[in-house]
């Protein structure tokens, strides 16, 4: 027992240190608004560029425009402050035979991450106020919020495997979960891409998501 507890002890202590390096590298790649992959949010596209440092060659991503993208991300934006409803922008793209990345029909999550994702708010005094008020950390000096570039966010999704339901020990299968982490617990910095949607729109296309979640989630007092 005494063995197995100092066994867990160790790894548990590994983790933490595992753990530390990751957030640290995390913040380090934050000041530089680099792009760390995965799927590239409509609207743009990963362009990956080849630097020299002390006679060593790496590579860095930055996000690019892809204009057509775009300017359905700005009418989906507009139209939500319009109609003030999600379910309304998924029967307007599908009307407008609008489709995501994949070529399908966008549903509420994919309109929704659209909605919410800061990488189109426009890094100006509105957001900086923003993610302040949220004690968000901005690795990124009050200045370089111009009012030019779009914002960048790090540590704001967490992956989880867990088994499936009908999976056996002898055959164990997994599902990946992706949760959203609370905005506390983002990393707030300024890209090198162009931002394509104000501030204040981007905020208050937020306040309208908040309003009606909280709308739906109000118990019934009728019934």
């Amino acid at each position: 027992k005494i063995v197995m507890s100092l066994l867990a002890s160790i790894a548990e202590f590994e983790r933490d240190i595992i753990a530390e390096r990751i957030a640290d590298n995390m913040y380090e790649l934050a000041k530089e608004g680099r792009w760390l992959g995965g799927v590239t949010p409509t609207g743009f596209y990963s362009k990956k560029e080849y630097i020299s440092c002390g006679g060593r060659r790496s590579s860095v991503n930055h996000l690019e425009p892809v204009p057509e993208e775009q300017e359905i991300v700005r009418q989906i934006f507009a139209r939500f402050l319009e109609f003030r409803s999600v379910n309304k922008i998924v029967e307007w793209a599908k009307a407008q035979k609008i489709r995501t990345k994949n070529g399908r029909n966008h549903t509420r999550t994919s309109i929704k991450n659209i909605l919410q994702n800061p990488v189109y708010a426009i890094a100006d005094e509105d957001t900086y106020r923003y993610f302040s008020a949220f004690e968000v950390p901005v690795y990124a000096d009050k200045n370089d919020f111009d009012g030019q570039c779009g914002l960048m966010v790090y540590n704001k999704t967490e992956q989880t495997k867990e088994l499936k339901d009908d999976s056996s020990a002898i055959h164990p299968e997994y599902v990946q979960k992706t949760e959203q982490r609370g905005i506390e617990e983002w990393i707030i910095s300024v890209g090198k891409h162009k931002g394509i949607i104000s501030g204040a729109d981007w905020i208050a296309v937020q306040k309208v998501l908040k309003e009606n979640k909280d709308r739906f989630a109000r118990p019934n007092e009728k019934s």
